[in-house]
């Protein structure tokens, strides 16, 4: 059975969920590539370049991952999972599971992985 607020959701015009988003002068990157071409790697340099930043990814260990890497490089990340959550002082960045994402806040930089 499909719960209530699921099928009062109108998926037809997910354009119009977040209107200050659209509003936003924003450069979208698209990094496609083959395995081990270095996307990633690529992406988390300009994350840790940016006075802010969100890194979304699918799994909790890559999260974790990203988070022990920014960190070492002396780049101060919060680690966000549904099982998880460290927060560094200091910290402007955030390493998180797509489903834990803040999507209210505004980042210099986001990477969804």
């Amino acid at each position: 059975m499909l719960n209530k607020n699921f099928l009062s959701l109108n998926a037809s015009c997910p354009h119009t969920w977040y209107p200050n988003a659209q509003r936003k002068n924003r450069n979208v990157i698209l990094h496609v590539g083959p395995t081990n071409s270095g996307k990633t790697h690529h992406a988390l340099k300009q994350l840790e370049s940016s006075s802010s930043g969100i890194y979304c990814g699918p799994l909790r260990l890559l999260a974790r991952e990203v988070a022990n890497r920014l960190n070492k490089e002396k780049v101060p990340i919060d680690l966000i999972t549904g099982q998880e959550t460290e927060e560094v002082d200091g910290a402007k960045h955030k390493a998180v599971t797509v489903e834990m994402a803040d999507v209210t806040s505004d980042y210099d930089c986001a990477i969804i992985e």
